[in-house]
């Protein structure tokens, strides 16, 4: 297991430029994806490094659900496609 070496105040300090680095990181990582719980949103299998000062900090990225979504409006497409 690897052992997290940053402190919580560090980690705090750094907040945006941190959300920044992750999210240019994760920005051809993610992709729409329909889970089979019915719901959808967005989906990464990656575990992005950012440099925090002389710390290396590892994320792991799984799902962002939209909230609500398994009982979101079904378009006219999907009905077809179900369907068929």
């Amino acid at each position: 297991m690897a052992k997290c070496t940053i402190t919580w105040k560090e980690f705090e300090q750094n907040e945006k430029a941190i959300i920044a680095a992750v999210s240019k990181a994760l920005a051809n990582e993610l992709y729409a994806k329909r889970f089979g719980t019915g719901s959808f949103g967005l989906y990464c299998s990656s575990k992005p490094e950012v440099k925090i000062g002389s710390h290396t900090v590892r994320f792991q990225v799984g799902a962002l659900t939209v909230i609500g979504s398994k009982d979101a409006p079904v378009s006219a497409a999907e009905v077809t496609v179900a369907a068929s």
